[in-house]
Order: C-alpha cells, then sequence, then structure tokens
C-alpha cells in the first residue's frame, strides 16, 4: 500500500492514506494524480464508482499544503474551488474534504442553496482553503463580492457533463469570465461522455488548454453489478416492489421513479412493509432544507432512499447494495448514474429494472448509453414473464425476487 502511493507523491497525506487502510490507488487515481501534481488542465471521463473524488481531492490538497507559505496571503479567498451540478453532490463532496482536514489541516467550506443571504455572510467569513459549492450560488456570490478569487489556483468541476444536462451553460460562461486564466488550473471530471461535449467544453472555457483522458472505456457500469428486468404492467408495480423487499432487496438500497407524486406513492405503499428498515424520501418538490436533512440522514442512518434523480450522483456509499429503477428514466444517460450507486468501491450489488410496455420505447436510447456493456438486452425485454437476467451477470446466480404468482384477489397494500 505504502509503496503503491508514495509514486504518487502524496507525502502531506500519508496519515490520510494510512487512516483510510487504502491498499492502491485506483486506475483513474493513477493515471490523473500525475497530471494535476503536473499542473495540467484536464478533461477526465471515467466510470462511476471509480475514486473521481479523490483523485482530484487529495493532489489538490498536496499542492496547497507544500506551497501554502507562498500564497497571497488573503486567506479569505479560496485556493480552490470545486463545482457541483447538484446540492447532494457537493454535500457529498464536502464529506471527503472534511475527511482530509484532519491530515491535511486543511479548511474547507460548503455554500449551497437554502441559506438565507446573513447565513451566506457568515459562512464564508475567516479562512477558506477549499470551495464546495454550486454555479448559481457560487455566482450569486461573486456578484455580490461575497466570494474573492484573488488567491484561486485550481477550478474543479465533477460530473461535467451534468453542467449541460441542467442547463448551466450560461451560468458557467460568466463564472470563468471572472477567473484569471493564466493562473488557474481547471479539471473536470465526468462519469460519461455525451457526443460533442468536448467541443462544448472548449466553447465556454476559451483559453484553456485541455487535455482529455479517457480511464477505462466510455459508460461503463462497475463489474460489480448484475441486472435483473423484470417484466409487468405499470398496475403490478407495488404487489412486485413487496415481493421484492421481503424476499431479496434487504439491507441499505435506493428505488429511483421519475416524478414526486410516484416517489410519494411508493413511500405511502411500503412504509409498514420494511420492518424497522429507515425510509427517506429526496425530490425536486421538497424545501432545500429537507432535501439536505434527507440526504445527510440516509447517508447517516441508511436503510431505504425512495427518490427522483435529483439523488442520480451524489450518493457516494458502500453501503448501498441494490438499486431498482421503479420507473425507466427518460433521459437515458441517468440510467448509468443510477446503477452506479449500487457496488461501490468493489462491493457487489444489484441492478432491478421494472420494466413496462409503455417504457420499451425508452430501451433503445439505454442501451446506446450503455453500448460497451450488456446491462439491458432488448431480446431479453422483449418477453413478457418473469425476471430475466442480463448476459453481463454470472449464469445460474439466484435470481433476486421469486416468480410472480397470479392472484385473484385485491392486492392487499391498495392505495385509499
Amino acid at each position: 500500500m505504502e509503496d503503491a502511493f508514495k509514486q504518487l507523491n502524496l507525502t502531506h497525506l500519508n496519515g490520510f492514506i494510512k487512516e483510510m487502510k487504502f491498499k492502491a490507488p485506483t486506475e483513474v487515481q493513477k493515471k490523473i494524480i500525475p497530471l494535476i501534481l503536473n499542473g495540467e488542465s484536464i478533461l477526465v471521463s471515467a466510470p462511476t464508482g471509480s475514486g473521481k473524488t479523490l483523485t482530484f481531492a487529495m493532489p489538490l490538497v498536496e499542492m496547497f499544503k507544500a506551497s501554502e507559505k507562498q500564497l497571497n496571503l488573503d486567506s479569505s479567498a479560496p485556493y480552490a474551488v470545486i463545482l457541483a451540478p447538484t446540492r447532494e453532490l457537493a454535500i457529498q463532496i464536502h464529506s471527503i474534504f472534511k475527511s482530509l482536514a484532519h491530515h491535511g489541516k486543511i479548511r474547507s467550506r460548503l455554500l449551497i442553496g437554502g441559506v438565507k443571504s446573513k447565513g451566506t455572510k457568515e459562512s464564508l467569513r475567516g479562512p477558506i482553503d477549499f470551495l464546495i459549492t454550486v454555479p448559481g450560488r457560487f455566482l450569486s456570490c461573486l456578484k455580490k463580492d461575497e466570494v474573492k478569487l484573488s488567491r484561486l489556483n485550481h477550478l474543479v468541476l465533477d460530473e461535467a457533463d451534468q453542467f449541460f444536462d441542467l442547463g448551466f451553460k450560461r451560468e458557467m460562461g460568466d463564472i470563468w469570465a471572472q477567473i484569471d486564466k493564466e493562473t488557474t488550473q481547471l479539471s473536470l471530471f465526468s462519469a460519461t461522455k455525451p457526443k460533442d461535449f468536448e467541443e462544448k467544453v472548449l466553447a465556454i472555457f476559451e483559453e484553456a488548454i485541455v487535455k482529455s483522458i479517457d480511464v477505462g472505456g466510455k459508460n461503463i457500469i462497475t463489474k460489480e453489478i448484475d441486472t435483473f428486468n423484470v417484466m409487468l404492467h405499470e398496475g403490478e408495480k407495488k404487489e412486485m416492489l413487496n415481493a421484492l423487499l421481503k424476499e431479496r432487496a434487504r439491507g441499505t438500497g435506493i428505488i429511483f421513479a421519475n416524478r414526486k407524486e410516484k416517489v410519494e406513492e411508493v413511500f405511502d405503499n411500503i412504509k409498514d412493509q420494511v420492518g424497522s428498515r429507515n425510509i427517506h424520501i429526496l425530490h425536486g418538490g421538497m424545501q432545500t432544507r429537507e432535501r439536505n436533512k434527507a440526504f445527510k440522514s440516509f447517508v447517516k442512518d441508511k436503510g431505504l432512499l425512495i427518490c427522483t434523480d435529483v439523488a442520480a450522483r451524489g450518493i457516494d456509499m458502500k453501503e448501498v447494495g441494490w438499486v431498482l429503477n421503479y420507473d425507466l428514466p427518460v433521459w437515458s444517460v441517468y440510467y448509468i448514474h443510477r446503477c452506479g450507486r449500487a457496488g461501490r468501491g468493489g462491493t457487489k450489488g444489484f441492478v432491478v429494472n421494472f420494466v413496462t410496455p409503455k417504457e420499451s420505447h425508452l430501451l433503445d436510447g439505454i442501451n446506446q448509453a450503455i453500448k460497451n456493456q450488456s446491462a439491458l438486452k432488448l431480446d431479453l425485454l422483449k418477453k413478457r414473464a418473469g425476471t430475466q437476467k442480463s448476459k453481463s451477470s454470472k449464469k445460474n446466480k439466484k435470481a433476486p425476487i421469486a416468480k410472480k404468482k397470479a392472484r385473484k384477489n385485491t392486492p392487499r397494500y391498495k392505495r385509499k
């Protein structure tokens, strides 16, 4: 372990590496950390769960500690700004920097929505080394002169493709316009690489010389995930979900639905059927404070999370053993990020997809998004009975749920 990380020259983080019991750097860490330490601006595409957050967090902390005494004395200005497309992901990134703070003796701040102006000023008062934030709030603070950029050396975009999907193109252009291009190193990380992605990046970040690196291929789901497709009709989902939770989907898991109303409906359906497991819900219709509270509660207490795609990228927990796509995502790229929540860090995990006839038109897009994997095969999805396991899974392995039995009586958990 020590020899493997010694080659990366992370001398200020030896204590952190030993405490975390890291055996060896991941492939993306091995390839990208030296480039960051060398001062190169990069655009990195690497699979979900490959360790991208630590890939930029560790070298940033190392460089900060190595140059701390020579930095601009205005410690109220951040040394590095890390931008995330969602509040939930920003919270997760901040937790990583907090874990590094003890050994690196750094000061990280989280700046996200849901905080009143007075609270924002208070949170930005005092020394700041690393600022983790979201585009809208960060740009607002820049316009109000609440954030200084006098000693900014690094700008990082995590899940960079999401900034385009969520319409942050104008905000990113406005932010880049206020940054000193000559002294700021740019790092962009993404699990997917959509068509014309590099062109879009270069169109916004003008004057930046960015090296593009693909690590481990495009759009790859971790190999430790097995995928199961359940063919059914919409009215059968409730009963099948109860069977899944009872027979196989135990422990910590995530249930994805496409609309906030469906999240609430699923919650009402299972709240009395899961025993002592905690249930958390998360969707865009909740107040920001409620969303942040629910997210932190799930990370701390585990159990079940029922959510929309607002949480598809923010959760990095080894405890998540399974994911259920109660609804298939309308935007195919979200399928990858949903499934990537299970089987993190090399642990085993499985994904179950509820597939209805009305959703069959989504299958081509999903298969295109995961063309380097065989997670979903249309020849299996055409069948109308039972649970179909993808060819990417190991043969002769027990399916996650038993075959659904026909029932003549009214479903037991009918919504009132």
